[in-house]
């Protein structure tokens, strides 16, 4: 299979909260897919609404063992 993709790397805190990882989401060009990993299940869940509602960016927090087309 090739695979064509641009792959961005982003520097930012370990410690960042929220309103840190909302400035970063904001200064994203174009209409990335937002996947939320990180956190216990609900926390996650959260995320990817308030980035959805937020940005108008389709987010998701996938369940574990979910397969993700990217």
């Amino acid at each position: 299979m090739k695979v064509s993709a641009e792959v961005k790397q982003f520097e930012f805190s370990g410690h960042g909260d929220r309103n840190d990882l909302f400035d970063l989401i904001k200064n994203i060009k174009g209409n990335p897919k937002v996947l939320t990993v990180h956190g216990d299940n609900e926390s996650c869940v959260k995320f990817a609404e308030e980035i959805t509602e937020k940005f108008d960016l389709e987010a998701h927090s996938p369940q574990a063992n979910e397969v993700v087309e990217v």
